[in-house]
């Protein structure tokens, strides 16, 4: 009998070298802070304060700092504030950065440094777009452009977040379960651009003065966005049923099981704001659990492509 030969060990295995805990830390700082800025972005629209600082770079002409008057010092204030939190983005998003690149170096091919890159690159894509939408006076194409490429960072950094975590599982149960992630996310992205094809149309604008709109009824885009959603609550209900026989602390069962709860209090709230008229409180809301469902989503099918990887090495 000739002797067994070993599987070569995966040289690009995360679990070979495990990250740090600051490459881990700086990781969920940089998803937390993309998530949040999104969450600041909309309490900007829906005060009304889109063009309190109505220039760019510039907040007031002639000034990068708000100009004290009585009329617009308020709008102006929450404005600026959310400009400033820019720089808290770009803080986390440096030190998720740095904190990769000794990790990446003993992990070639797992394009680490390239995702840890990701959050900088998009927060200065992002200034530059943001700049746009108050240059273009708040045009619905610019700002729903704003926010998708939010959707787009925090996803690529959700992707880094799994990667450092190692969170794959023991890797044997990937090609049982089988899941239709790559459909799941291609679910969720199309319930965000719906999503933001009914805030275009609808009358948070983000400013009193704005009048342009997307060239739809708010309420035909409405129906499109929860017929997507129910669709993709059918895909998380799919993605639950066939995790069921996973062992109960195994991650991908316990993350499709919260991507289920956050997407029925995303109707619970979604259906409420239809019919108290939009109240700013809920659309708040609303968009919170969009950016936290989106990222869950990503985050499913991230766990399921770590756990092959790691099988096949």
């Amino acid at each position: 009998m000739s002797p067994s030969v070993p599987a070569p060990a995966s040289a690009t295995s995360d679990l070979d070298t495990p990250a740090p805990s600051a490459v881990r830390v700086t990781a969920w700082l940089a998803l937390a802070a993309q998530l949040g800025i999104v969450v600041t972005g909309a309490l900007v629209r829906l005060t009304g304060s889109g063009l309190g600082c109505p220039t760019w770079p510039q907040c007031m002409p002639g000034s990068y700092t708000p100009v004290p008057h009585p009329a617009s010092r308020y709008h102006a204030s929450i404005e600026f504030g959310n400009r400033l939190l820019t720089f808290a983005v770009l803080a986390t998003a440096v030190a998720a950065l740095v904190a990769a690149r000794p990790h990446a170096r003993r992990n070639p091919g797992r394009r680490l440094l390239w995702f840890a890159a990701v959050p900088l690159i998009g927060t200065f894509a992002q200034a530059v777009v943001g700049g746009l939408s108050v240059l273009t006076g708040l045009s619905p194409w610019w700002v729903a452009a704003h926010f998708l490429l939010s959707a787009a960072i925090i996803a690529a950094t959700q992707v880094y977040v799994v990667k450092v975590t190692g969170a794959g599982g023991a890797g044997t149960a990937a090609g049982a379960v089988a899941l239709p992630l790559r459909w799941l996310v291609l679910g969720a992205s199309a319930v965000l651009l719906l999503g933001t094809a009914v805030t275009g149309a609808g009358p948070h604008a983000g400013d009193a003065d704005v009048t342009q709109r997307f060239p739809w009824h708010p309420l035909l885009a409405t129906a499109l966005h929860s017929s997507a959603a129910w669709a993709l609550v059918v895909g998380v209900v799919v993605c639950v049923r066939r995790t069921a026989s996973l062992a109960p602390r195994d991650l991908r069962r316990l993350t499709s099981r919260r991507l289920l709860t956050l997407l029925i209090a995303q109707a619970v709230v979604g259906y409420a704001q239809t019919l108290l008229d939009l109240p700013p409180l809920l659309v708040g809301a609303h968009v919170a659990l969009a950016v936290l469902t989106w990222s869950g989503a990503v985050r499913l099918a991230a766990l399921s492509a770590q756990e092959r990887v790691d099988s096949d090495g």
